[in-house]
């Protein structure tokens, strides 16, 4: 969804020495695009499909160049990764991206936005890089899943114990 194809078309024009990793996930048709695509490419290009080893991927990028999904965006921010927001989703993932571009952990890429332009603006500006890594890392709750776990227990536990005036079931 969004504009992938362009987004991913301006990186071939970037006069950075960068290698670029896409995922396509199950979209085998994106993929076929984007394999296409990055056959023209000046720069070190490598596709996936659908893949296990996103958290690997993340650990070998500077930046991630995503839509602001819930799951990624917070994937991202255990991974000190910078986010290059583009195409939110009306809704949550526009409040996501508001968050994170307020917060200092992303920037968002507009369909004119130069890539190169960017990258110099962030990545070139070392300061400014790490200071968008440090703000992902303690924006980041890598507990979250334990803690929502918790919370339910206590409250079944507590629903259990008769502490609630109505009885609810958790599942």
């Amino acid at each position: 969804m969004g504009d992938i194809e362009n987004t991913f078309k301006s990186f071939a024009k970037c006069k950075r020495d960068i290698q670029i990793i896409a995922v396509a996930g199950k979209n085998t048709a994106l993929k076929k695009r984007l394999d296409s695509l990055a056959a023209s490419f000046p720069m070190p290009v490598k596709i996936f499909g659908y893949t296990d080893s996103i958290p690997m991927l993340m650990d070998a990028s500077d930046f991630i160049v995503t839509k602001p999904g819930a799951m990624t965006i917070s994937e991202a921010l255990v991974k000190r990764l910078p986010a290059l927001i583009i195409s939110p989703i009306p809704g949550q993932e526009e409040r996501n991206e508001q968050f994170l571009v307020n917060s200092g952990a992303a920037v968002r890429i507009y369909k004119n936005t130069k890539i190169d332009s960017v990258l110099c603006q962030v990545y070139d500006n070392k300061l400014r890089y790490k200071q968008m890594k440090e703000i992902a890392g303690n924006l980041a709750n890598p507990d979250s899943g334990r803690n929502i776990l918790s919370l339910i227990e206590k409250l079944v536990n507590d629903n259990e114990k008769g502490l609630f005036k109505y009885s609810f079931n958790a599942f």
